[in-house]
C-alpha cells in the first residue's frame, strides 16, 4: 500500500489557472484535453506539447506553462468575445452598418482570434490594423479618397471575457468626375459609350465604373466582337478623377446557321464557345461544333451532322478545285498540241495566281472581320433501345449491366431519358475498361458502336478488346540482395589468408 502511494505522488500532475475564471464543467473538459498530451518525458518537451495543444484551441492568448517539481502549471487568459460594435462618424450614403459589420468580421458574439493577439502592450494590433485598411478601402471605393478608420477595444460591463469594439470613421475627400477619354472606338461609338459610363449626377465611384465597363464588354461580345478587352486608367487631380479607357474590340465575328435547325438561333449562339474563350481559331471552331452536337444530342437527335466554313474561303476552294480539273483535262486533251496546251495552261496559271492574291487579302481582312457559317443537319430523333457488351463472357456482361453505372441506357421512367450523347459514351467506355481491369482483365480498347433500328431505337454495342483475367503467381526481385554477403573482397581476403 505504501509503494502505490509513493508512485501516485511521483506521477506528474497538471494545474490550470484561468483568467477570467471558467465554469467547472469547462475547466474539467480542458484539463482532460491537456492531460491527453502526455505528461511523460523531459519537461521541455512536455511544455512544448502543452503549448501546441492549447494554441490549437484558439481560445487562450499566449498560454504560459511552467513546471514546479512534478506539477505543470499553465496560466490561461481567455480571448474576449465581442459584446457590442459601435460606429462613430458619418456613414456615407449607400453604405449600411451591416456592410461594415460583414466586411470587418467584428460581429457581436464572435470571439477574437487568439492567434492574432500579438503582445500585452498592443493586443490585436496587427489584426485591427488590417481590418482598418480593409474598411477604409471599402469606403474609398464608394466615392472617397483618404478615408481613415480607427478601431479600438474597450471593456464591457458583462465581464473580462467581453469587449466593446469601436469604429471611428473619418471620411476622406469626396471625389468628382473629371475628364473621360475613350480610345479605340469611332467617334460616334465612343460618345455613346461615354454617355452610358458617365451618367448625369452623382459622385465618382470606381466600383460603379468597373461594373459599367464590364457590361460594355459583354455588350460588345454579344455584338460579335468576341475578343474585346477594355483597360481602365485613372488619375486624380484635386477632387476630380480623370479616366482613360482603351477599347480593343478585336475581330468582328459574324455567325450564321443554315439547315433545318429545329432549335432557336439564339440558343445556338449561346452554345458557341467563342465568347467564353475570347478567341476565334480552329480549336474554338472544333469546340463549338462539339458543343452544338452535344446540344442536339441532349434534345434527342441521333448523330447530328455539323460543319463550319468561311463562305469566301469555301468559294475559293471550289474554284481552285475546278481549275485543277481543267488542268488535268487540258493535259489529256492537248497531249500532242504543245503550243495550244501551253497557252491554255498559262491562262489557268494566271487565274490561280489571282485566287492566291484574293486569299491573301481575305487573310489580311480576317484580323478585323470573319464570317462563319455552320451547316447543321440534326438527323432523326432516336433513343437508346438496348445496351450490350461484346468481347467478354455473357455472365460477366450481365454482372456489368446489373451494376447500373453506365450513363447510356434505355429510357427509364423518372430516372433516365435514353438519349445518346457522345461525351457520355466516351465516359462509359472508360467506366467499362476500369470495371474489367478491377476484375483482372487486361483491357486494350473499348469502342461504342451504334446501330439504328427501324423503330427509331438505337442498339448500343460496347466492343471490348481484352485478354482473359490474369493473376500474379510469383514475384521475383532481380538485382536485389538476398541477405547474404555480396562483398567479394572478403572471400579474396579469406583465400589469401588460407595460403
Amino acid at each position: 500500500m505504501i509503494a502505490w502511494t509513493i508512485l501516485w505522488l511521483a506521477a506528474p500532475q497538471i494545474e490550470l489557472q484561468f483568467d477570467p475564471p471558467l465554469p467547472p464543467a469547462e475547466i474539467a473538459a480542458i484539463e482532460r484535453y491537456a492531460q491527453s498530451t502526455g505528461l511523460e518525458g523531459p519537461a521541455t518537451e512536455v511544455i512544448a506539447r502543452l503549448h501546441n495543444y492549447l494554441n490549437d484551441l484558439d481560445r487562450f492568448v499566449l498560454p504560459r506553462c511552467t513546471v514546479i517539481k512534478e506539477t505543470y502549471r499553465c496560466i490561461l487568459k481567455e480571448s474576449p468575445r465581442i459584446a457590442e460594435l459601435q460606429i462613430i462618424g458619418d456613414l456615407p450614403f449607400g453604405i449600411l452598418r451591416s456592410d461594415l459589420e460583414r466586411r470587418s468580421s467584428l460581429r457581436a458574439g464572435r470571439r477574437l482570434p487568439a492567434g492574432d493577439y500579438g503582445s500585452d502592450d498592443a493586443p490585436y494590433a496587427a489584426l485591427l490594423k488590417k481590418i482598418s485598411r480593409r474598411l477604409a478601402r471599402f469606403v474609398d471605393e464608394r466615392g472617397y479618397d483618404g478615408t481613415q478608420v480607427e478601431i479600438t477595444l474597450g471593456e464591457h460591463p458583462r465581464g473580462k471575457n467581453w469587449c466593446r469594439v469601436q469604429l471611428n470613421i473619418k471620411l476622406g475627400v469626396p471625389l468628382e468626375w473629371g475628364e473621360l477619354e475613350i480610345v479605340g472606338l469611332p467617334r460616334a461609338d465612343a460618345e455613346s459609350m461615354r454617355q452610358r459610363l458617365r451618367r448625369l449626377g452623382g459622385s465618382f465611384r470606381i466600383d460603379i465604373l468597373r461594373d459599367r465597363i464590364e457590361k460594355e464588354e459583354q455588350g460588345l461580345r454579344k455584338a460579335g466582337y468576341v475578343e474585346t478587352s477594355i483597360d481602365l486608367q485613372t488619375e486624380r487631380k484635386g477632387k476630380q478623377i480623370n479616366s482613360r479607357i482603351h477599347v480593343n474590340r478585336g475581330m468582328l465575328l459574324q455567325v450564321q446557321f443554315q439547315g433545318r435547325l429545329r432549335i432557336a438561333r439564339k440558343k445556338l449562339k449561346e452554345t458557341l464557345t467563342f465568347s467564353s474563350s475570347r478567341a476565334v481559331n480552329d480549336d474554338q471552331i472544333e469546340n463549338s461544333i462539339k458543343a452544338l452536337k452535344n446540344l442536339y444530342q441532349a434534345q434527342g437527335y441521333f448523330r447530328p451532322n455539323i460543319r463550319a466554313e468561311d463562305p469566301q474561303l469555301a468559294s475559293l476552294d471550289a474554284q481552285e478545285t475546278a481549275l485543277k480539273r481543267q488542268i488535268t483535262r487540258i493535259r489529256r486533251q492537248y497531249k500532242d498540241q504543245i503550243k495550244e496546251r501551253r497557252k491554255r495552261l498559262a491562262k489557268i496559271a494566271n487565274q490561280r495566281q489571282e485566287l492566291r492574291l484574293i486569299r491573301r487579302q481575305i487573310a489580311a481582312q480576317s484580323r478585323e472581320f470573319r464570317r462563319l457559317v455552320f451547316h447543321i443537319t440534326p438527323g432523326k430523333r432516336a433513343r437508346c433501345g438496348s445496351v450490350h457488351v461484346a468481347g467478354i463472357p455473357r455472365r460477366l456482361e450481365r454482372q456489368l449491366l446489373q451494376e447500373d453505372f453506365l450513363g447510356t441506357k434505355p429510357p427509364q421512367l423518372g430516372r433516365h431519358d435514353g438519349r445518346l450523347v457522345d461525351t457520355i459514351l466516351k465516359e462509359d467506355e472508360a467506366r467499362i475498361a476500369n470495371y474489367l481491369e478491377n476484375k483482372g482483365w487486361l483491357v486494350s480498347h473499348v469502342e461504342a458502336q451504334l446501330l439504328i433500328q427501324p423503330s427509331d431505337q438505337v442498339r448500343v454495342h460496347f466492343v471490348v478488346s481484352a485478354s482473359p483475367p490474369t493473376y500474379v503467381r510469383s514475384i521475383s526481385l532481380v538485382g536485389v540482395s538476398d541477405g547474404e554477403s555480396d562483398d567479394w573482397d572478403d572471400e579474396e581476403d579469406e583465400e589469401s589468408s588460407d595460403q
